[in-house]
């Protein structure tokens, strides 16, 4: 009976010492599925990342390395003058034809098909379809190529996107042609999407969550 007792003292701490390890490693588990899957907001970083670039990666959130490459920037540099030239043609081929506007902020746009409602708020969440290509239309990312939309915020995503998303109504569907500087800028998303690329986008609104400001 004393040995039974000298054992148990001996093994439960153990036991205890276990189980705690085994829940912390759960809880962890759990943790990062959840950031995986219950935050749709930050979607681009598992989709748009396999095929082009990111949505949700704004110009002041490009790693320190990325914008310390001198040589991405330096062999982009020369031809950047006859680039936005270039841009600045395709931009005035689309104004001539009709339903084509453009932002102050340089978006330029058109309206495929008209919805109805309100428009969303910085941090409502959205539900969206899009469509991304480079301006000779070559494709670099697709929610309809998936076959199912994506939930985010306006305050989640590149400039071009969030300007527009909070013009857009439900049911919207926006063609829209976003310029370097509110899409990747100056460092672009290497090696998907080179620097200083202007970039097109089908963008259609299904519907949008209304979150209260906190």
């Amino acid at each position: 009976m004393h040995r039974y007792e000298t054992l148990q003292s001996v093994q439960w701490p153990w036991l205890m010492s276990a189980l705690l390890l085994l829940c912390i490693a759960g809880c962890e588990s759990r943790d990062v599925v959840e950031a995986g899957t219950g935050s749709e907001v930050a979607f681009a970083k598992e989709s748009v990342l396999d095929v082009g670039g990111d949505l949700t990666l704004r110009d002041e959130q490009v790693p320190t390395e990325a914008k310390d490459e001198p040589q991405a920037e330096a062999s982009a540099a020369p031809d950047l003058a006859g680039a936005q030239n270039d841009f600045q043609k395709y931009i005035a081929k689309l104004k001539a034809e009709d339903g084509w506007k453009q932002t102050p902020s340089g978006i330029t746009y058109r309206v495929l098909t008209e919805g109805a409602g309100p428009s969303p708020d910085d941090n409502d969440i959205a539900l969206m379809n899009y469509m991304g290509t480079f301006l000779d239309g070559r494709e670099f990312d697709s929610s309809y190529a998936r076959g199912q939309p994506v939930k985010l915020s306006a305050e989640s995503v590149i400039q071009g996107w969030a300007e527009i998303m909070k013009m857009m109504r439900p049911g919207d569907v926006y063609e829209v042609v976003i310029p370097y500087e509110l899409a990747y800028g100056k460092s672009g998303v290497p090696p998907r999407i080179p620097p200083f690329t202007p970039l097109k986008f089908n963008m259609q609104m299904h519907s949008f969550e209304i979150v209260p400001n906190p």
